[in-house]
């Protein structure tokens, strides 16, 4: 996506954020949130990686009989 949004002698920091959306049947974190934000960490220095790719998780809501 990102090759896209982004024209020859721009710089990365350039991009546009971008929000992938999934919309899930079943809330399988078992958390009891509506939607769960994801966000990418370099694992060696626990910091974001600040890319700005954002990816959230909708648990559909059950419905009440």
């Amino acid at each position: 996506m990102d090759i896209e949004n982004l024209h020859s002698g721009q710089e990365f920091k350039e991009l546009p954020d971008t929000y992938t959306i999934f919309i899930i049947e079943k809330d399988f974190y078992n958390q009891g949130e509506a939607v769960y934000p994801i966000e990418r960490i370099n694992l060696a220095t626990g910091k974001f990686f600040e890319d700005g790719e954002h990816i959230l998780y909708v648990a559909r809501a059950e419905k009440s009989a």
